[in-house]
């Protein structure tokens, strides 16, 4: 089996006011799909929390640094960050992960056909 490349995962949550997390959501939608157009992005999901009403839980793949790095630069990411900058962010965690392998999930359950 060949070595994988690496890939970049971007996992955790950003918390916001009450008043200002679903205007934060809108904001993450109206980037998601320039997002998952850039090269190298493999997954970019951004969901409220059910129980939580101030969390946005966040999860990024990417198939490298490189790619990461410059969805960063993108001017949809610069709008976001200007056109989110008068919400109230309360907290966040998130963590880059650099995965050097990966394996398919199985499951004992049939999907149906």
């Amino acid at each position: 089996m060949s070595p994988q490349p690496e890939q970049v995962i971007v996992a955790g949550w950003i918390d916001w006011a009450p008043e200002h997390r679903d205007e934060a959501l809108k904001h993450f939608q109206e980037v998601t799909a320039a997002s998952l157009a850039e090269p190298g992005c493999l997954a970019y999901v951004m969901t409220g929390d059910a129980l939580n009403a101030c969390r946005v839980h966040v999860f990024e793949r990417w198939t490298g640094a490189a790619a990461l790095q410059a969805h960063l630069d993108t001017p949809h990411i610069r709008s976001f960050r200007e056109r989110t900058a008068h919400l109230t962010r309360v907290a966040r965690q998130l963590d880059r992960f650099r995965v050097t392998a990966a394996e398919p999930m199985t499951s004992q359950r049939k999907d149906v056909s």
